[in-house]
């Protein structure tokens, strides 16, 4: 019935109003009848039958305009993607690493060490790239966090062929000293590993729920 009801009030808006007009006549033409008047009536029939159909073939022209139009964005956006490489993979085996460093700024504490881990990634696109930047984002410990001084080798991302990486960062917990960390295992689910590809696409990379490090 909504489809019904969308259909007419389509019909009646592309077609200028034919359909409304169709059914009005409609209306004449059954109180004609019903009270017997002396009028031959099949030129109103003929009317309601040319007004309904011109407003119906308008308003499905319309609709079909329409949805060429969004299935070529969608054809395009498609084309677009499958132009760019798809970097997939994930980040394990967390391991936190000296030198362990206070630091102050403007009054503000922070702690900073090394945080190393184990990154796999593979281009799931023929589109061939390299490894152009690994970018971290999130808090630890429920404090924000930087990370800095990112290490790893950059490698070629060809597709179907895993790389296996070994990244080093120095993470920079603000607000906390390493008093508050030290003995203790850091939750980091969350922190946003991302894979920066040659052209600059950002790839979000998976990491094991749960993930933790200690803080020796």
């Amino acid at each position: 019935m909504r489809a019904i009801a969308k259909f007419f009030k389509d019909a009646g808006y592309h077609g200028g109003g034919s359909v409304i007009v169709a059914v009005i006549l409609f209306g004449v033409t059954i109180w004609e009848h019903a009270h017997n008047k002396a009028v031959g009536a099949w030129w109103l029939w003929a009317l309601v039958v040319f007004t309904f159909g011109y407003g119906a073939v308008v308003a499905w022209h319309k609709e079909y305009k329409a949805g060429l139009v969004k299935d070529t964005r969608i054809a395009q956006l498609e084309s677009a993607n499958a132009s760019r490489p798809e970097i997939r993979g994930h980040a394990s085996n967390f391991m936190t690493e000296g030198p362990l460093l206070n630091s102050m700024s403007a009054g503000a504490k922070s702690a900073a060490f090394t945080l190393k881990f184990d990154l796999n990634l593979c281009n799931h696109r023929q589109v061939p790239t390299n490894l152009q930047d690994i970018t971290l984002t999130g808090t630890i410990y429920g404090h924000i966090s930087h990370f800095s001084e990112m290490k790893f080798d950059h490698a070629d991302l060809l597709y179907g062929i895993a790389a296996n990486l070994q990244v080093a960062a120095i993470a920079n917990v603000y607000s906390l000293g390493l008093e508050d960390l030290k003995g203790k295992w850091l939750n980091l689910d969350n922190i946003r590993i991302y894979a920066v590809d040659g052209f600059g696409g950002r790839h979000q990379i998976g990491m094991r729920e749960g993930e933790e490090i200690l803080v020796l």
